[in-house]
């Protein structure tokens, strides 16, 4: 059986960007409004949440891959707190490269590892090397924007990631 999933960014998606800077700990961690409740939409109507972040702060030296980990380990568990759950996480902690977005690596490794039905899939992020990604995967797309105006072509907008996961919802289950 092949799945639906929604192949989320993390900075600026699910939880505050850290301005000039890489969030290296959890107390730089700071969840979005509406995030946990839109991936607990996500998960309740049984899309995949998938998280596909760059992380080149690695690369540089400004943390480690123990400090990522350390990092999502927290927004695991703030996540689990409000019944949300992330099926898994992909990063990429080079500067370049097949699985730095907006090369689409990391979500075909992902879509081959959970058998994922890219088509029917959408990757949600804030930036363009988020909506180059998913549409060279073959994705649907969706700019989280607080502004309709941009020169980024996504398939779909949205304000939130609840928002967005309120129009995946209606595109998944049309009739409920």
């Amino acid at each position: 059986m092949r799945h639906i999933a929604a192949f989320l960014d993390r900075d600026g998606v699910i939880n505050r960007r850290k301005i000039g800077g890489y969030i290296t700990t959890p107390d730089e961690f700071i969840l979005l409004p509406e995030a946990p409740e839109g991936i607990a939409l996500l998960n309740s109507i049984g899309v995949l949440v998938i998280v596909v972040t760059n992380q080149r702060g690695i690369e540089r030296g400004v943390m480690t891959e123990e400090d990522l980990k350390q990092v999502h380990r927290f927004m695991i568990a703030e996540l689990k707190k409000q019944g949300a759950r992330i099926d898994d996480i992909l990063f990429c902690p080079h500067s370049t490269g097949y699985y730095r977005k907006p090369s689409p690596g990391m979500i075909l490794a992902a879509a081959e590892r959970h058998q994922i039905e890219l088509p029917s899939s959408f990757t949600i992020g804030d930036t363009d090397t988020d909506i180059l990604a998913g549409k060279a995967a073959g994705t649907r797309t969706i700019l989280i924007t607080p502004e309709r105006k941009t020169d980024i072509e996504a398939d779909f907008y949205a304000e939130s990631l609840y928002e967005a996961a309120e129009l995946i919802r209606r595109k998944i289950t049309p009739h409920r």
